[in-house]
Parts: structure tokens; sequence; C-alpha cells
């Protein structure tokens, strides 16, 4: 049988594998696509960061820096953090600004909330916190606003 193929080959009308070949597969790495073939759709460039958002970042790195620690990096984590808490966890933008100054008023929390990602996932403890009363809590070693006691434990 010389003009039959056989059955266990994947030739196309050309002789040529339909296999990928190592170069033609896309590879997802960090978010870049490896490997991209011509005509294909790339990710498109990432929107500008969201004022509200941003607000809230760099208001969390000044107060850590504030507080004698090296000033972090806001990354994507931090910012997809913030977002989250405004969108998904329906927090208030001047809340979340009340939760970074308590907490990084608090001799405790301040060690402890050192990023976006943190202060999100410890949200509800430091609002429970800040709600106690007077004296049952530890209290700031020093405030860099003149909030009164009754703004940090208005609710938020």
């Amino acid at each position: 049988m010389s003009g039959s193929r056989d059955s266990h080959e994947s030739l196309s009308g050309n002789g040529v594998s339909n296999t990928p070949s190592p170069t033609s597969v896309r590879r997802e790495v960090d978010g870049d696509v490896d490997g991209a073939v011509e005509g294909q759709t790339q990710k498109t460039p990432a929107k500008p960061p969201r004022a509200d958002v941003e607000r809230l970042c760099v208001h969390l790195a000044d107060r850590i820096e504030g507080n004698g620690s090296k000033r972090p990096v806001i990354t994507q984590k931090w910012r997809d953090a913030a977002r989250l808490m405004l969108d998904n966890d329906g927090r208030a933008e001047d809340k979340i600004h009340a939760a970074i100054d308590w907490c990084q008023d608090d001799e405790f929390w301040r060690t402890n909330i050192e990023s976006m990602p943190t202060l999100r996932k410890q949200y509800d403890r430091l609002r429970l916190q800040a709600a106690r009363k007077p004296g049952s809590s530890s209290q700031p070693v020093t405030k860099q606003t003149n909030y009164s006691d009754e703004e940090y434990t208005s609710g938020w």
C-alpha cells in the first residue's frame, strides 16, 4: 500500500504534522504571553490605576514610612487588595483611610499591618478592636494626626 498513509500518523494534506511545535505553544508567565504567534491577540496594556485605589495605597505607604520603616513598594497586589476592599467588600474610602490611621497609630497593629493585602485580611479585627472602650485595648504610642477618639470609633 504505497499510496495509503498509516492511520496513526497525524499529517495534514501537505505532509506536515498537526502537532504544535514547541515554539508555537503559548505560555503565560507572570501575566506575559511567551511565544505568541503573529495574529493572536495578546493582553491589552493595563488600565491606569484608579485614583481612589492609589490614594489608599499611597496613604498606607506614607504611614508605614512615617513610623520609621522602609517605604513599601506599591505593587499590583496592593492595588488589587484596595480595589477589592472598595468594590467587593463594600468599604468606603474614608473608612479604610481611618482604619489605616488607627492601625498605624496602634503599637501592636502597626507592626502587623505592613501591606494592603494584610489590611484587607485584618480589617474586621481592626474595626472591632477600635470600637472597644478606651483602656481595654492597646493605646496609640504617638498620634501623627489629631483625630478625636470619636472619629476612631465612629464605625468604620
